[in-house]
């Protein structure tokens, strides 16, 4: 397996390479390169604000599929809430 890490400019200009991306890296693009500093992708805001629509719309599909109310879904929530305090 390759290593690959987050190459990300943060406030004043600062290059930080790092194995993970920061939080605060989700809202502006970064590169991710690898062990010898060669770059293997750019990773662009736009993309992952479509990634995280393509996930939401996955989990809305799921729920409503699973459910026909949204009784239903409130009284599963109490019930595993009550579940836990027990």
């Amino acid at each position: 397996m390759q290593l690959s890490f987050t190459v990300i400019t943060i406030s004043r200009g600062v290059l930080v390479t790092t194995d993970t991306p920061p939080p605060d890296a989700a809202t502006n693009d970064y590169e991710v390169v690898n062990e010898s500093g060669r770059l293997l992708r750019i990773v662009s805001a736009l993309d992952r604000d479509a990634e995280l629509s393509v996930d939401q719309s996955k989990q809305d599909h799921y729920l409503l599929s699973s459910f026909s109310t949204v009784d239903e879904i409130q009284s599963l929530k109490a019930a595993q809430g009550a579940a836990v305090d027990a």
